[in-house]
């Protein structure tokens, strides 16, 4: 009687177990995601500034920039409201022309870069300044230049869905002597500064879901990063850099995804000119110029997501091109050119064979897989 009882007992328990194991709802993973976009340069020629309204240089992609989470771009220039907008080779603009960018969904700014420093430490300190006051007013962020020595060049903790983003922003020389307390400088080609930031990379990216390196270098009007850049791009991504947003050389390069020890990371070794004048003198035969590359970019979309401490990222683009009439300096998808009569009739041609090379150019081929020790 009793080996009865004990055996019905054993089986209540049994057919217990399994109702409850085969009714229980698996544990859902917690995951976070955010999109993110990077645009090249942002510069501040003659003809980017005389058109008004600044708005006007956005219209056909503030759809683009404003969907993300954040949007990533390069300030090529002081932003100092008590001098006047200047060109090239000194620039300078004031408040109304960053609002503008910021209004059409550009959150996140390197301010590092070799014009940071064009109109002197008056203007990098008013520049912090007016950066602040949009920080403050308008929640966006920034890195690269500082006004005074006391303040630590170090990543920003950006907080965004749940994710916590470091962001540093650094260039690899000024045109102005005398301003390495102020701007970031870290020349990949000088092994004392390249090491020491390698180190700060590997110090910090721990502290962050997300770490994103803004680096401003390398050679101009060269379609294809120099090796050493290459090797020093790749060397900060080995270090803890997720994602390495490069700019300076005023075209685009082909960006590359890599999978280092089963993690994938990316890196957009040049992402051109977003707005520029570098194309106001080409003619609608020059299609074939190394010119010709500085009217046109892309907008990269990232979609990064955190599931159980693993990291995943997607890259995707949208080409897009400079197109300079009579009224404006605008910058427009590709797509809306070529399939629309904005353009004048002589320039189809132009815009079709820049599109084809363009996209030729960021056709990402396959990841490459790297283990560290």
């Amino acid at each position: 009687m009793k080996k009865s009882i004990l055996l019905f007992v054993n089986i209540l328990l049994i057919s217990c177990f399994l109702l409850v194991s085969g009714c229980a709802k698996p544990v859902e993973k917690e995951i976070k995601e955010i999109s993110l976009s990077f645009i090249g340069d942002i510069m501040a020629h003659r003809v980017n500034y005389v058109y008004k309204p600044f708005s006007a240089i956005y219209d056909d992609t503030r759809d683009l920039l404003g969907k993300t989470d954040l949007t990533f771009a390069n300030l090529e220039f002081p932003v100092d409201d008590e001098k006047e907008y200047s060109t090239y080779p000194s620039f300078n603009v004031n408040s109304p022309y960053v609002e503008e960018a910021i209004i059409a969904g550009c959150n996140v700014f390197s301010m590092a870069n070799n014009h940071s420093a064009d109109r002197g430490l008056s203007s990098i300190k008013n520049t912090v300044k007016n950066m602040n006051k949009f920080k403050e007013e308008k929640g966006i962020f920034w890195s690269g230049i500082r006004n005074s020595k006391d303040v630590k060049f170090s990543p920003i903790l950006i907080e965004k869905n749940g994710l916590k983003i470091g962001f540093i922003a650094v260039t690899q020389f000024s045109n102005a002597d005398g301003y390495h307390d102020y701007v970031h400088i870290v020349n990949y080609r000088k092994k004392k500064e390249s090491d020491e930031f390698l180190q700060l990379i590997k110090e910090h990216h721990q502290n962050y879901d997300l770490f994103i390196v803004s680096y401003h270098g390398g050679e101009e009007y060269t379609t294809v990063p120099v090796s050493k850049k290459k090797s020093f791009f790749i060397e900060m991504m080995k270090a803890g850099a997720d994602i390495v947003y490069g700019h300076h050389p005023h075209v685009l390069q082909k960006p590359e995804i890599f999978s280092i020890n089963g993690e994938r990371k990316i890196i957009l070794y040049s992402c051109g000119n977003f707005i520029s004048g570098q194309t106001w003198y080409q003619k609608d035969t020059e299609y074939d110029t190394p010119r010709a590359w500085t009217g046109d970019s892309a907008i990269f979309e990232i979609n990064f997501s955190l599931a159980d401490g693993k990291k995943s990222m997607y890259l995707d683009y949208t080409p897009i091109s400079n197109y300079i009439d009579k009224k404006h300096t605008k910058v427009y998808k590709f797509d809306t050119i070529i399939n629309t009569d904005l353009i004048e009739e002589n320039w189809t041609t132009y815009y079709q064979k820049r599109f084809e090379q363009v996209s030729k150019l960021l056709t990402v081929e396959n990841e490459i897989f790297i283990d560290c020790e």
